[in-house]
């Protein structure tokens, strides 16, 4: 078996910025932009974003509506190219291919899962999952055996024969997913998959997805999503603000017990016990413990009061950020800071 090379590639781009190559992680994206052209407005949807994603990862990408989730999903996809920057998976840069490249590269690598299903009605489960094998050219017998190996992955087998109309949202949102699966991709990009479920539906998706990782591990999946009760089936969360990845929020610990940052680094030693100081969690934000003094005199008599959490839309594993207020019994200085304080 040919040995992967990991030895590191630095790319350059037109700024002169330098980025590297993660060998490691199948997607690889540098600062991309975005820019729609609506008559003489330009909207930009992504602005300088850079990501890598590990192979066989669940990454689950939030953020406000319109700061550019989708339009990231479209360009991994390939159903767009970015305006500047390069997008590389598995080491090869997609930016560079034409269109109908790309047509090959979506057929080869990447499953799309949608909000609404996109099942065709007039066809039963069995027959949507066959639909693209068909298109493929895929053998009778070959794709027989695929077919119901996919409908037993998502635990719909004995539901084969079943019209969309006779499922269940949650079912029918399964049969999708088997139908992603049937080109055998090493991407799986899915945009609210649970948008249009009720919690106990959206909860049995996930699980899926997480089957799917456990026994397929190559296969990497991108989950775009507003629901934060989902996060547990998550490897990492990623918040994005303003067609940019917010790298404030977007540091995770995995399940097995890493710290990771949002490009995917690890900061932290695989399998620890205990969480690094709080201290070294981003800086930016000192943590309660570390208000001694008073920032304008540094005189040591202080008073520190909480004045309330933060309102943001991903609560992070570690500690929760919190307004407060320091008050300096010498210079009667005021001021106000945000501080980091550990769950309890």
């Amino acid at each position: 078996m040919t040995q992967r090379d990991e030895t590191p590639l630095k790319i350059e781009d037109v700024s002169g910025k330098v980025f590297n190559l993660d060998r490691n992680a199948c997607i690889n994206i540098f600062n991309i932009y975005k820019v729609y052209k609506r008559e003489k407005i330009e909207v930009v949807a992504l602005r300088g974003l850079t990501l890598h994603v590990k192979r066989g990862e669940i990454l689950m990408i939030v953020g406000p509506s319109g700061c550019g989730k989708t339009t990231l999903l479209n360009l991994l996809g390939g159903l767009d190219k970015p305006t500047a920057g390069k997008i590389y998976i598995d080491d090869e840069d997609i930016t560079d291919l034409n269109y109908d490249a790309l047509t090959v590269y979506r057929r080869k690598k990447i499953g799309f899962v949608f909000q609404f299903m996109n099942l065709v009605k007039s066809l039963n489960a069995y027959e949507n999952v066959e639909l693209p094998l068909i298109s493929l050219g895929v053998a009778d017998d070959v794709r027989k055996q695929r077919i119901n190996e996919l409908l037993e992955l998502v635990g719909l087998k004995e539901r084969r024969l079943h019209y969309p109309a006779e499922l269940s949202g949650g079912e029918q949102q399964r049969i999708a997913i088997a139908t992603a699966l049937a080109n055998s991709p090493s991407i799986i990009l899915a945009d609210e998959p649970t948008g249009e479920l009720d919690s106990t539906n959206a909860h049995e998706v996930m699980a899926v997805f997480r089957n799917l990782v456990q026994r397929f591990p190559n296969i990497t999946v991108i989950i775009v999503t507003h629901d934060m009760s989902l996060k547990r089936y998550a490897d990492r969360i990623v918040r994005m603000r303003d067609g940019m990845v917010d790298e404030s929020m977007s540091l995770q610990y995995t399940r097995d017990g890493e710290l990771l940052d949002a490009q995917g680094v690890a900061v932290a030693a695989s399998g620890t016990t205990t969480m690094p100081d709080l201290s070294e969690v981003l800086p930016q934000y000192p943590s309660i413990s570390e208000l001694k003094f008073c920032p304008k005199c540094n005189a040591s008599q202080i008073q520190v009061s909480i004045l309330k959490s933060v309102n943001i839309d991903k609560p992070h594993p570690l500690f929760q950020l919190n307004d407060a207020v320091i008050i300096c019994n010498d210079c009667h200085n005021v001021e106000k800071v945000r501080v980091k304080i550990f769950h309890p």
